[in-house]
């Protein structure tokens, strides 16, 4: 059966897929990128031909940030900013995404053209841009 989304729904899902494919024009060296709920449902994704589906992708950044927000709350008793990732094939960074309406997060992959540094702002920077299409589409 499928899912019709509601009017709010649908607006998010085009705005924030817009976002999204301005990102992936910007750099050659982006792998995917998918928002999701924080439950782990699929918002929107882009990404080249051969990653896992945006909701298999989605599942785990709501499990991988979940880990990582409890481990820096018990471990440093302060709040997670982002989770990295640094592998031989790329990175792969993983935000909220800082709107007034919570619950979306981001994950972000790059391969090897792109160094941590700058797959990590562009996570930020995409991450606030996000944020903007979610507060003003609320």
């Amino acid at each position: 059966m499928k899912v019709t989304p509601s009017p709010v729904e649908a607006g998010l899902l085009d705005a924030s897929q817009a976002v999204l494919k301005r990102v992936s024009g910007r750099t050659d060296s982006l792998v995917f990128a998918s928002l999701c709920r924080l439950d782990g449902r699929l918002v929107s994704h882009v990404g080249k031909a051969g990653v896992p589906d945006g909701q298999r992708i989605s599942a785990m950044n709501s499990s991988l940030l979940g880990l990582a927000e409890a481990f820096a709350k018990e471990a440093l008793r302060s709040p997670c900013s982002h989770v990295s990732i640094a592998a031989e094939a790329g990175s792969i960074i993983a935000v909220r995404v800082p709107s007034r309406a919570t619950g979306l997060a981001l994950s972000i992959c790059f391969d090897k053209g792109e160094s941590l540094a700058m797959a990590l702002r562009l996570a930020s920077d995409t991450a606030r841009e996000l944020a903007d299409v979610v507060d003003t589409s609320n």
